[in-house]
């Protein structure tokens, strides 16, 4: 057993927060998690960016997972502040670096594979808000490194997964090929691997693409879960492949390609307790 880390986990009651901490109670080598919200949760530090810095011991880690996922642009702008309460956060517990959860919607409709180099032109106000987070915390003077996930779809917690847990009809978009469309998905289970290689790191900063090293076609996914999905042409400007260059990430922790099989996807989502 190596050095068991520890991390405050910021945005602890979101979905990828509730996945992560649901797989690391099974693991004796995982992280020792100080959950943190900012709503008043039984078993968590409540804090927010704008109060006196919780009591808590000093920890490897900061993880900031918490996010504004919708709203205004007032709004989603916050997630720039966001992103500096975590760095700040991380100064006041003598962290030598946060880990922050960002997306790979900052690439928006670039084609790939998308490589941390790749332009960045977000079409979503989301996108937007993550790579203005992305450029604040960079641009904010501290020793504390800034590693930035840009996640691609986390199995369980977007929005494929939301609708196969749904009695709704499943409709694809069916591409001039014959297939759906492309994305580079990631397991919970990967991402909690992923996170915990990362935390033994104390080398890396600025962004780093976070999925499996192949995409998945998502009819496969809800076709492996369900049987009732139908098709729909794609409507003209749909975007097919959004895949991204995990090069880098191979250097932290190379995946095998089986982590893109969807019944791995599946697997992984139904296991943490989360989905669906």
């Amino acid at each position: 057993m190596g050095k068991r880390f520890s991390v405050a986990m910021l945005g602890a009651t979101g979905k990828l927060g509730s996945m992560l901490r649901a797989i690391w109670r099974e693991d004796p080598d995982a992280p020792l998690v100080y959950p943190i919200s900012r709503r008043d949760v039984s078993g968590m530090v409540q804090w927010q960016p704008d109060q006196m810095i919780p009591d808590l011991p000093n920890v490897d880690s900061v993880l900031s997972l918490w996010a504004i996922r919708n709203g205004s642009e007032d709004e989603m702008a916050e997630n720039a502040a966001l992103g500096l309460a975590a760095v700040r956060l991380a100064e006041a517990l003598g962290a030598p670096q946060v880990l922050h959860f960002s997306s790979s919607a900052v690439y928006g409709r670039a084609t790939g594979p998308l490589s941390e180099s790749s332009p960045t032109h977000p079409v979503n106000p989301y996108g937007t808000a993550k790579l203005a987070m992305e450029r604040a915390v960079l641009a904010y003077p501290t020793e504390v490194r800034s590693v930035l996930m840009r996640i691609g779809n986390v199995a369980g917690a977007e929005s494929l997964f939301g609708s196969l847990r749904s009695n709704a009809d499943i409709v694809v978009d069916r591409f001039p090929d014959g297939q759906g469309p492309r994305r580079t998905y990631i397991a919970p289970h990967d991402l909690a691997r992923i996170v915990m290689a990362l935390l033994a790191r104390n080398d890396l900063s600025g962004p780093i693409n976070v999925a499996a090293p192949v995409p998945t076609d998502m009819y496969d996914i809800a076709k492996a879960y369900r049987e009732d999905v139908h098709w729909s042409t794609a409507p003209e400007g749909a975007l097919q492949d959004v895949v991204l260059d995990t090069t880098m990430l191979s250097e932290v922790l190379r995946l095998n390609p089986v982590t893109a099989q969807p019944k791995h996807l599946i697997a992984s989502a139904r296991a943490t307790g989360c989905w669906p």
